[in-house]
């Protein structure tokens, strides 16, 4: 479990990195343009679109680290209710649904990257594959997360204080 532990916070610090470097590059960019419009009168058009795709790649790497965190929304009034030998297997159950969910959004999000990337971006004139890369690569860390967030609900002998939808860690 150490080894595992230990990749998991591997992965946690990758993802916000990660985040926090989009978040800055995506507000210098705005703020480029908003600069570039108002005061020097001059339209940079690529700034909408790199800050746009910089939100879409931070919204995917975050999500499943907010999974993981118990930081998405859920109602929980009736799970809460539940003895928690049967809310554990309730949360299983419902990380099976979350984990086939997310493996076709990695495998249409896979077939998406392939069928783009000879598609260049309007304004960038990169390929797009690099825009919805996002998908495939948020979907992977999502379900990354959800496996790590299954085997600590399996190996829960008593109530968690983690790991459980809706509430804040």
């Amino acid at each position: 479990m150490d080894k595992l532990d230990r990749m998991r916070e591997l992965l946690t610090k990758v993802c916000e990195v990660g985040i926090i470097i989009l978040m800055t590059i995506m507000s210098i960019v705005v703020l480029y343009g908003v600069l570039g419009r108002y005061v020097l009168h001059k339209t940079v058009v690529w700034t909408e679109e790199l800050a746009r795709y910089l939100m879409i790649w931070t919204a995917y790497m975050g999500a499943g680290l907010a999974f993981y965190e118990g930081s998405h929304v859920g109602v929980t009034f009736v799970i809460d209710k539940l003895p928690f030998k049967v809310r554990k297997y309730v949360l299983l159950l419902n990380n099976l649904v979350i984990g086939w969910f997310n493996y076709l959004i990695v495998r249409h999000g896979y077939v998406i990257v392939k069928r783009v990337h000879r598609q260049l971006a309007p304004s960038l004139r990169v390929p797009m594959s690099y825009a919805y890369g996002a998908v495939f690569v948020g979907g992977i860390i999502f379900l990354v997360y959800l496996i790590y967030a299954s085997i600590e609900l399996l190996r829960a002998r008593e109530e968690p204080d983690r790991i459980q939808i809706g509430e804040d860690v």
